[in-house]
């Protein structure tokens, strides 16, 4: 390729004026390299004199496409030594914070670019196919360049006077899918996400209300939470004095639970009758062993020592299973015609 071809090409993709492109490399349709380096000799860092070269090194960083293709830029990074013995700084690389961060695998606009995608509510996957690299070079660079954004907006948390708390499912991962949750951290009022921690205990969100001023803490007022035990702990530790308010989607289905329970309790008491009563607990008897009458006649005579549990209805082959003879009759059952049990008539002498 030409030098005036390099020199419109650099135009074209955006690259600064300090920024001279050495070659570019690519197939018709496929992946583009364009090759880069700085332009002119930097000076020490350290005592400002001048340096001598040390070596260089190849970084490949993924950029936006370009051309509708992808875009590689292959950053060759020179190396530089102090040739005083005295300076602090012994050696060190070309860097520009315009091209890309320190240790960072795509270039400061396209990291830019993702961040605001995935703001937008694109998946990295997504943007990981638009910018043509791997999930986990987009999402190191989002995760980077959004936390820097996080901790420049400060206003966000300007007048929260009712703070929320509620899990989410961050995703699934390892071998076994095994689920990966966090804690969100909302203004209730103005439905606004504050951030995000790790896991769902009470721990992450703790830490994070604690690492707020005292002002800001005494403002909020109110802890908006779902009823689970890891966000009540979290509002009576870091916010005592703040009033809990539960969700009332929460409340109203406990409160379906609560019924449905009581519901599914009584339809069960009514389909049950006296004579499957019995006839469970003579299938029962039939089963007992030797030492589980002996365990069962020890528990009715610690907690029925009067033996009231016979004449309340107790089946008689269950009594039977206790005592281990066959079962008689209970006085209150038999019939007052019976001349075992009627009682004799006493009248007074003539």
């Amino acid at each position: 390729m030409s030098l005036d071809a390099i020199r419109a090409l650099g135009v074209v993709v955006g690259l600064g004026a300090g920024v001279a492109v050495t070659g570019v490399r690519g197939r018709d349709g496929g992946l583009l390299e364009i090759g880069i380096e700085l332009a002119g000799r930097p000076c020490c860092g350290g005592c400002g004199g001048p340096v001598w070269s040390h070596g260089a090194s190849t970084v490949r960083l993924a950029d936006l496409p370009a051309l509708g293709r992808a875009v590689r830029l292959v950053w060759a990074k020179r190396r530089w030594r102090c040739p005083r013995s005295g300076c602090g700084v012994c050696t060190f690389a070309d860097q520009d914070p315009e091209i890309a961060p320190r240790r960072a695998r795509m270039t400061s606009r396209a990291a830019r670019h993702a961040t605001r995608r995935a703001g937008a509510g694109r998946a990295i996957s997504e943007i990981a196919a638009e910018v043509g690299c791997g999930w986990h070079t987009a999402m190191a660079a989002v995760h980077r360049w959004g936390t820097a954004l996080l901790d420049a907006d400060t206003a966000r948390l300007d007048g929260v006077t009712a703070l929320g708390l509620d899990e989410i499912l961050m995703f699934r991962g390892g071998r076994w899918r095994e689920k990966h949750w966090g804690t969100t951290i909302v203004d209730t009022r103005r439905g606004r996400l504050l951030d995000i921690v790790a896991g769902r205990s009470a721990d992450g969100a703790t830490e994070w209300i604690r690492a707020r001023s005292s002002l800001w803490r005494q403002q909020v007022r109110w802890g908006v939470m779902d009823l689970s035990g890891p966000d009540r702990k979290t509002f009576t530790d870091a916010l005592a004095h703040a009033r809990q308010v539960a969700d009332p989607y929460r409340v109203i289905k406990l409160a379906n639970s609560a019924v449905d329970d009581v519901r599914r309790r009584r339809a069960r008491h009514q389909r049950r009758s006296p004579l499957s009563d019995t006839q469970a607990a003579g299938e029962a008897a039939e089963r007992v062993t030797d030492r589980g009458r002996h365990k069962l006649r020890g528990l009715l005579a610690a907690g029925d020592p009067a033996a009231r549990c016979e004449t309340r209805g107790t089946p008689p082959r269950l009594c039977a299973a206790s005592t281990g003879s066959p079962a008689e009759p209970s006085p209150s059952r038999q019939s007052t015609s019976s001349p075992a049990t009627s009682k004799p008539t006493l009248t007074a002498p003539s």
